[in-house]
Formats: C-alpha cells, structure tokens, sequence
C-alpha cells in the first residue's frame, strides 16, 4: 500500500467573497463555499485517510469554530465535470450531479487548532480520536482513467454552524495607483504579512483577474513574481485567489 499527497486549491470568482463596494459578504450555514474542484489520483480505488483545511483569516483573524462539509463525487462518464453544487454563497441547490457523489466527510468545530494568531488549520485523520472522520474511510473511485491518473472532485459546504467571512482589510496605499506590470504594491490597513505568504495568488476585490503571485511579504508592502495583471487603484482590497487551500491523505 502506498500514499499520497494532493494539495487543491479552489477558486471561487470574488464576487462571491466581498462586494465591488469592498462590503464584507460573509457565508452563512449550508452556503456553498467551493464549487466541485478537480484532482487526480492514481487509477484504481483510493482511500481517505486525512484532511487538512488551511483557512485564511478575516481581516487577519482566525476564524475558528466554522465547522464545514466535504463532499467528493467521480466526473461523468465522458470526463465532464459534475454539474455545479449551485451558486457559491448560496445554498447549495444545484442539480444532476447527485449520481457522482461518492460520500462525505464534516470537518467539526472541535478539528480546528486556535493557536495561529491569523489563520486556521483543521485537521481530521481516520486516527485521530477527536475526529469525526472515525466512521468515514471513505473508499472512492472514478469512471475516467487517462495516462495513468483519474479525476476526482471536492466541494465546500458551510455547515449547521458556518459564517466564515475572506475579506482581508489589505489596502493599495498609493496614490499613483498602480499600472498593469508593476511588481511593487505599498499597503495599508491590515498588516499585508499577516495575510499573505510567498506563493500566494492575489485578487483585487472587484475583478478576477489575478494581480499576481506573492514573491515577498512585509507589513506595507508586497512584491510580486512578475508584473500586475491588472491596474490596481488606490484603496483597492487585495483578497485571496484560494482563500481555503485543501490537503487531501489517500492510501492506493
């Protein structure tokens, strides 16, 4: 028996995370929070044995005590994607997909580690004895099978007690703005190191093209891989592309 490590990154549009006014849009119980995200896995059956949930803060503030539902379903027989869970921050309504779920799991509010000062960390494994991954082991499988590999899918759903919320007070602070290319951008607001890390993909709160990738960090100023993708003005909320990153732990 081997195993395996898949690190997923969902991308909901940012018009699901913070309104165009830079309004907070928090979540509420049974919102969607992902829509269905690929991964592949070796050919054959794989087994569940952990999940970790990297949560970034709001506005730098763990947010702890959300519990949250994964739900994993095959792609369709002509290596489709399942239809959608339904609209991100809203309930989950969507429609035929219900033959592709392959099971679920709750990551409970007593998974989530409080001790990170500005984001959170929860974690379920088949042997942890406060987890309520215990009676899961969930064994899954797909339909597709190319070069080795098959796709298999994760969504997000708030659960009985979810409000999380991804805005993350980083400001543009620059009264020039900043023109499509630049790779410095002066902040202000919250501390942009306490939200952002190297490698991190950024948005701007009204537009889903991406600004760029985190190169380095600092209280004031982040420094980009290479040039904006977009112009940013003045004031601009910067958020996250994948506010929640997933790692999944599969015995094959």
């Amino acid at each position: 028996m081997g195993y395996i490590s898949k690190l997923i990154k969902p991308t909901p549009a940012v018009a699901t995370m913070i309104q165009s006014n830079k309004t907070d849009l928090p979540f509420a119980a049974g919102d969607v929070v992902c829509d269905w995200t690929e991964f592949e896995v070796p050919v054959g059956t794989v087994k569940l044995e952990s999940v970790m949930l990297l949560v970034t803060g709001q506005d730098a503030t763990p947010q702890t005590a959300r519990d949250i539902v994964l739900y994993f379903a095959k792609g369709n027989a002509d290596g489709t994607a399942p239809s959608s869970l339904g609209t991100i921050n809203t309930t989950a309504s969507g429609k035929g997909f219900y033959n592709n779920v392959l099971g679920h799991t709750i990551l409970d509010i007593l998974n989530y580690d409080a001790r990170l000062d500005f984001a959170s960390v929860v974690t379920a494994s088949t042997t942890n004895a406060d987890s309520s991954m215990n009676h899961t082991n969930l064994v899954l499988s797909a339909e597709d099978s190319v070069s080795g590999t098959h796709k298999l899918y994760v969504g997000l759903v708030g659960g009985a007690t979810y409000d999380g919320d991804f805005s993350t007070g980083v400001l543009l602070n620059d009264a020039d703005n900043v023109a499509e290319g630049d790779t410095a951008l002066v902040t202000d607001g919250t501390d942009a190191n306490k939200v952002f890390n190297p490698g991190d993909v950024i948005l701007k709160h009204d537009s889903d093209t991406v600004v760029g990738t985190v190169k380095s960090v600092g209280a004031n100023l982040i420094t980009l891989e290479s040039g904006s993708g977009v112009a940013i003005t003045d004031d601009d909320e910067l958020v996250h592309a994948s506010p929640i990153k997933i790692r999944l732990g599969f015995a094959y």
